[in-house]
């Protein structure tokens, strides 16, 4: 009696489709051999898990593994399965394509309860059903494409057959079956499902087409001034080079690193060879990720000072989104940019960010020397370790070059606060080539995008610094005879500076460097004075570099003092020293300098 024709397809891998286990107990492949202990002993033959037949007696495992050997070669000759039953005298057989595969015998029946025929359909039966299944598996079973790519699914399926292709939008992307393959290829954004067919056995392909998060060179040059020997300066110039050249979809965000030791390199070293790993991610596109071959080179450039100082103080705590400041210079003079800025917003983060806009239909290459600090939520130590690096970095001539094309714009320091935290920041700009700049600091919420706060924050605030200050550096040469105490400086008062629209008095000097050139005569007899910095305002930190010597300075409080370094003078001689420093942003000027002598 035949009870069912089933026509299978060919399989499209080379690969066997349907594993046979002889092992008992397993869980893997389509057919296998599972011994059942209880209630009653036996060994079950499974095929795509329905229990085709099962066998009792002393010799049930070697008929069960025979079973299952003669199945796997009518499977794996590829041909449409017929499933049969004949009946003869006291038995039946099961037959596939007419070939023997299992007979129920009077015992196997008698175990059963019932007859050799009936115990035979029912097999017959329930291998008709399980060959029908037909389980199909993908490899991958999931493609994300960037249009114009293409990408090779292989089909496995538990039975031969062959393959067949459901409707699916062919405007997001073609797929054809080739060879024992699906093939398919990303035509427009979008996601479709292709269904997959082998006999009567289906499987889902979805395939999302996204463009690519972003496009990674693969060689990067840097081009660093002053020496190499700072690695926090390196990293720093090669994260913002990478910003740049690496091309993003927008919303996307970058990862650059990590970056291997770039401690104890000389100071006579010329070039750098790294090879680092990036990352662009999106939510809206499909990952990128490579390998970023990148060259330090080193440059000399002569440092200029400054013409203008632009403030972005006030407000100092922000608790909205826009524009804390925005300027047009004439970019063929050096600028300093000083910001300090805290985020007031009890529970959201925000983010921080310096927009360079070039307006000019030609490149801009600028010098950038800087000190960043933060975040944190101690406004004495962010000013103070911005300070320390900048005038580290100035006084070494320790910058890199920034690239901005014609009519475009690069935002960079971007730098996220928490609630309640403060980011500190001094630029200093020195363009090589260009002419018209603005410069932009501003505040936005993380999940907005940089062109979107097109509007100033509009915000009552303490009248902390803020404005366009002309020629921010101080230089003062002083000779000085040892006969008592003498007053050097009083920093954070002396230079006067004032806001070229408002004129606007810049009180406490901050982003003003100091540069005072001390000649000390000496008297008859040896002697020593010591350097001395005095708190005249209110709490305060401060950091010196005598001759080029950094000294920096713990909190101290109104008319406290700090020696800031010893000099020795040999009797009718004179001994120079240079001291260098700014008015650290979150303290609290005056600071008087004075020199004493030791008693």
């Amino acid at each position: 009696m035949i009870l069912r024709r089933l026509r299978l397809a060919t399989v499209l891998t080379c690969a066997v489709s349907l594993t046979l286990l002889a092992g008992v107990g397993r869980a893997e492949g389509p057919v296998r051999i599972v011994r059942e202990a209880a209630p009653d002993p036996a060994v079950a033959v499974v095929v795509q898990e329905v229990v085709v037949l099962r066998m009792r007696g002393p010799e049930a495992m070697r008929r069960a593994a025979e079973v299952v050997r003669r199945l796997g070669e009518l499977v794996g000759a590829g041909e449409p399965l017929r499933v049969a039953v004949r009946a003869r005298s006291g038995a039946a057989d099961l037959l596939v394509n007419e070939r023997h595969l299992v007979t129920a015998d009077q015992e196997l029946a008698r175990l059963n309860l019932t007859t050799p025929e009936a115990l035979a359909a029912q097999w017959a039966a329930r291998l008709a059903q399980a060959l029908a299944r037909n389980t199909v598996r993908l490899i991958p079973p999931l493609l994300r494409l960037s249009p114009g790519q293409s990408s090779t699914v292989t089909v496995q399926a538990s039975l031969p057959g062959a393959v067949t292709l459901g409707p699916f939008d062919g405007r997001v992307a073609a797929a054809r079956v080739a060879g024992g393959t699906v093939v398919v290829e990303a035509r427009a954004g979008g996601s479709t499902v292709v269904p997959v067919a082998v006999g009567s056995g289906r499987a889902l392909l979805p395939v999302v087409v996204r463009p690519l998060a972003g496009t990674i060179p693969e060689a990067v040059t840097v081009r660093v001034s002053g020496d190499l020997t700072d690695g926090a300066l390196i990293r720093e110039a090669v994260r913002r080079r990478i910003d740049q050249v690496v091309r993003r979809e927008p919303g996307a965000v970058l990862a650059v690193g990590p970056f291997p030791p770039l401690d104890g390199i000389a100071s006579e070293t010329d070039r750098l060879e790294l090879a680092l790993r990036v990352a662009v991610r999106s939510p809206y596109a499909l990952p990128v990720d490579g390998v970023a071959r990148v060259a330090v080179v080193r440059e000399k450039v002569q440092v200029a000072d400054p013409a203008l100082l632009l403030i972005s103080n006030r407000p100092e705590v922000v608790d909205a989104d826009g524009i804390l400041f925005s300027e047009v210079v004439d970019a063929r003079h050096p600028i300093r940019l000083l910001y300090h800025h805290m985020n007031g917003t009890p529970a959201r983060p925000r983010i921080l960010s310096v927009l360079l806009r070039n307006r000019s239909s030609h490149p801009a290459e600028m010098l950038l020397i800087s000190g960043l600090a933060g975040p944190s939520s101690d406004p004495l130590f962010v000013g103070h370790a911005a300070t320390s690096r900048f005038l580290q970095n100035l006084a070494a001539g320790r910058g890199y070059v920034m690239e901005v094309p014609p009519n475009s714009d690069y935002s960079f320091a971007a730098q996220t606060m928490a609630p309640r935290q403060m980011v500190s920041g001094i630029l200093q700009l020195q363009l090589l080539r260009g002419e018209e700049l603005e410069v932009r600091v501003q505040i936005r919420l993380p999940w907005l995008l940089e062109g979107t706060v097109p509007l100033p924050v509009y915000q009552v605030a303490y009248p902390h610094p803020r404005g366009v200050f002309p020629y921010p550096t101080v230089t003062i040469h002083r000779q000085v005879e040892l006969r008592g105490a003498v007053p050097l400086v009083e920093l954070g008062a002396a230079a006067g500076l004032r806001d070229v629209r408002t004129g606007e008095a810049l009180v406490g000097d901050y982003g003003v460097v100091y540069r005072l050139l001390l000649t000390v005569a000496g008297g008859p007899t040896d002697a020593q004075a010591d350097l001395v910095a005095v708190a005249a305002g209110g709490v305060a930190r401060g950091v010196f570099l005598v001759d080029g010597r950094p000294v920096e300075i713990a909190i101290y409080r109104p008319g406290e003092e700090r020696v800031l370094g010893t000099l020795s003078v040999p009797a009718g001689q004179s001994v120079q020293v240079q001291v260098v420093t700014m008015p650290a942003a979150g303290s609290y000027y005056p600071v008087r300098l004075l020199l004493r002598p030791r008693e």
